[in-house]
């Protein structure tokens, strides 16, 4: 997990490059950046130098970003766990309805519990590798 407290106090979005070159990038707080977004030089009278928490957000930005994406997995891999087990409780619902005769009540629950017990071990493995 991320401690976000270091970035209190940022500047307000937005944030936007306002001239670029084939080398360099001019920022409208008078930062020059190259084109692997490293600040190169601050320029102009020094009265525009970013915030500490702006510096620290901007170096931390591919790691909000990888965050971000883990983030967007975990819920769409939660998402489709739970579309699994609502689909296996219709089925219960069949099978109780009498509708559904060749699965068994017991056939349903082990396999609901083998699908949790399955994503809870991926969901454990993934925090223990980190």
């Amino acid at each position: 997990m991320i401690d976000t407290s270091k970035y209190e106090g940022h500047s307000p979005a937005p944030w936007s490059y306002t001239l670029e070159t084939e080398d360099k990038i001019w920022d409208e707080h008078g930062a020059v950046w190259d084109k692997d977004k490293n600040c190169l030089a601050l320029v102009g009278d020094g009265s525009e130098q970013f915030p500490d928490a702006d510096l620290k957000l901007i170096a931390d930005a591919p790691l909000l970003l990888a965050e971000v994406k883990r983030l967007r997995e975990e819920l769409f891999d939660t998402h489709a766990f739970y579309s699994t087990m609502e689909q296996k409780l219709a089925f219960a619902v069949g099978i109780k309805q009498g509708l559904l005769t060749n699965m068994t009540m017991d056939d349903l629950v082990d396999s609901m519990n083998r699908d949790y017990h399955d994503r809870l071990n991926e969901h454990m493995d993934g925090r223990l590798r980190k």
